[in-house]
């Protein structure tokens, strides 16, 4: 099993929930070990 390096060394992880939780419709696209990252309200999606 191949170890991801922690999260928050590629992304600000307390912003990215604060855009969620927001209550507005957000939509966040990020790169995160080779895996294209997509979070918006209803779920998290790995491409």
């Amino acid at each position: 099993m191949e170890q991801l390096p922690p999260l928050q060394h590629a992304i600000d992880v307390e912003a990215l929930t604060t855009l969620v939780l927001s209550g507005d419709s957000v939509c966040v696209q990020f790169v995160y070990a080779d895996c294209t990252i997509v979070v918006h309200e209803e779920a998290i999606e790995i491409q």
